[in-house]
């Protein structure tokens, strides 16, 4: 019978968990599962009806634990410490590893082979100091490529460096990329001389990603999604793939996912819910159906390249992705909308959620932050102008089926969206927030 479920659980996958698990059951360092499981479920499975009946992890159950607590490894073996940029939970969390995951690396997001192709030798990185990323792309064996670390808190600097050794390539983040390219421009680089850029899994827009293509036309653009609980990635895209206009698209990598609803079920295919991950090898801390925090829909599909999966993210939890009232409000939502007025703003945005008392009655203010296009800059002081934006996007915004922002704010569950124009957006080191909740 045909599997309907949102997995890509194989019948060698009881196998290879089986060993994960008598690593952790057994092991000599850590004992966080066995307390977890408390001995009565997990010891073994023989099918995806067993392996479902083991509980689900979150974050919260080891992020205030000390970092001896979740290392399954002797201290001789840890490679490396990861930590997470919290943009979730405020607070980071830090993560031992073992294995700096180099075939992976090489065959999904570092190809030196692609670099000779492609003509790329000098790659400036635009990341975190003390990343995973970075400590695993600067420690990998090269045999063709230099690496020029950029320093992300004085991009004028990295622009500068950039221009000085001829950077083609950069590994950056959506919303560091597109910060740093003003400073480019300011010294006149030339954009055409870029042949590679490599996206790490950050919600951004396909309307961001054609202004990116825009800027710098030469340039193959590598988008995949990771975590740092994870260390390796946790999708990639073909060429196949990266053909596509959504940056949202991977194929997943070799381990197992789940796509679960809010009560952990499995959901069928095609499904949109929060994506579980588990570990098919030992590891320095390996993840047992972790929840990761992101929102996203397993397909199967048919791909020349062979993998015939597809995973769609639709965006980070409480990041991208909150319920309000039981209407949905994404990232994606807010960027399909702003289409109607993408003439006179630039892609990025910033929602701002308010929940506020109107004569004894909760009400929702949405507040979105834009950024005019220089055409448009005269009309920020326009009340015409603003009021014609806000009504706009408000019947763009779909927060349910058939029903906008527009049909909320008439049935009065929703105050009138408000527009604030900023100057410019925050330079900022960690991942871009889309969706912020005010109590």
């Amino acid at each position: 019978m045909e599997n309907t479920l949102s997995t890509n659980f194989k019948d060698d996958s009881a196998e290879k968990i089986n060993e994960v698990l008598d690593f952790v059951l057994n092991n000599p360092y850590s004992s966080f599962y066995r307390k977890k499981y408390k001995n009565k479920s997990a010891t073994k499975i023989a099918s995806y009806d067993d392996f479902m009946k083991i509980p689900l992890l979150s974050k919260d159950e080891f992020i205030n634990l000390d970092i001896d607590q979740i290392t399954f490894v002797p201290q001789s073996e840890i490679k490396f410490y990861a930590a997470s940029g919290g943009t979730t939970t405020g607070i980071p969390t830090i993560i031992p590893h073992a294995n700096y995951y180099f075939d992976q690396l090489a065959r999904n997001y570092f190809n030196e082979e692609t670099f000779l192709r492609l003509g790329v030798k000098n790659i400036m990185t635009l990341l975190l100091p003390n990343s995973g990323p970075l400590l695993r792309v600067m420690r990998m064996p090269k045999k063709h490529t230099v690496l020029i670390p950029g320093d992300i808190e004085n991009f004028a600097l990295s622009a500068d460096m950039a221009k000085e050794v001829s950077v083609q390539g950069i590994i950056t983040s959506p919303s560091r990329l597109n910060t740093f390219i003003p400073y480019l421009e300011q010294i006149d680089y030339d954009f055409n001389q870029i042949k590679w850029i490599s996206l790490g899994h950050e919600f951004f827009p396909a309307s961001q990603l054609k202004k990116f293509k825009r800027k710098m036309p030469n340039a193959f653009f590598n988008i995949h999604y990771g975590a740092s609980e994870i260390g390796g990635g946790r999708g990639y895209r073909c060429e196949h793939l990266a053909k596509l206009e959504s940056p949202q698209i991977f194929h997943p990598t070799p381990s197992l996912i789940e796509i679960v609803d809010k009560a952990g079920n499995i959901l069928p295919f095609a499904s949109v819910g929060e994506i579980v991950h588990t570990d098919l090898t030992e590891k320095a801390f390996p993840v047992i159906r972790y929840k990761m925090g992101d929102i996203g829909m397993l397909e199967k599909i048919i791909c020349p390249c062979g993998n015939n999966l597809r995973l769609t993210l639709e965006g980070r939890h409480m990041v991208d992705f909150v319920e309000i009232k039981k209407n949905i409000l994404s990232s994606q939502m807010i960027n399909d909308a702003l289409i109607a007025v993408e003439k006179h703003t630039d892609s990025r945005f910033q929602m701002h959620v308010f929940t506020k008392n109107c004569a004894g009655i909760e009400k929702i203010q949405l507040e979105l932050h834009l950024k005019l296009n220089k055409s448009s800059q005269h009309q920020i002081k326009n009340l015409e102008f603003h009021n014609m934006l806000a009504e706009k996007i408000s019947e763009n915004l779909i927060l349910k089926p058939n029903t906008s922002l527009k049909d909320l704010i008439t049935n009065n569950d929703f105050l009138p969206l408000m527009i604030t124009f900023v100057d410019a957006w925050h330079s900022s080191s960690n991942k871009a927030k889309h969706i912020i909740l005010h109590s």
